[in-house]
C-alpha cells in the first residue's frame, strides 16, 4: 500500500481503534487533536477511508453496509484490518509517543 493518511485520516482511524465510532465521536477526537473539521470534511475522509477499505460502516438499524450512502449521518464507523495496519504503521508519524 502506497498511500499514506493526513493527519485528519489518521486521527479518524485513530478515534476508531477500540470500537465502532459514529461522527458524533469522531468530531471531538479530531477537535482535540487537529483542530475543528466539519461534517462535510469528516465524511468526505470516511467516504475515502471506505474507497481505500479500511473501514466498514453499520447503519443506524445494526446492519453492515456495502455502499457508502450520499449522507451518512447516522452511520457507525470502524476499521478494517487493512486500516488497523495503516493506523499502527502511521501512528509514530501522528501520535504524541
Amino acid at each position: 500500500m502506497d498511500w499514506e493518511p493526513d493527519a485528519t485520516a489518521w486521527h479518524i482511524l485513530d478515534a476508531m481503534a477500540d470500537d465502532w465510532e459514529s461522527a458524533d465521536q469522531i468530531e471531538p477526537h479530531l477537535a482535540r487533536f487537529v483542530g475543528p473539521t466539519s461534517r462535510a470534511a469528516i465524511f468526505s475522509v470516511l467516504r475515502e477511508l471506505h474507497r481505500r477499505g479500511m473501514i466498514r460502516l453499520m447503519n443506524s438499524d445494526g446492519y453492515a453496509e456495502e455502499t457508502f450512502p450520499p449522507d451518512p449521518e447516522g452511520y457507525w464507523f470502524s476499521m478494517t484490518d487493512l486500516g488497523r495496519e495503516c493506523w499502527d504503521r502511521h501512528g509514530s508519524s501522528f501520535r504524541d509517543d
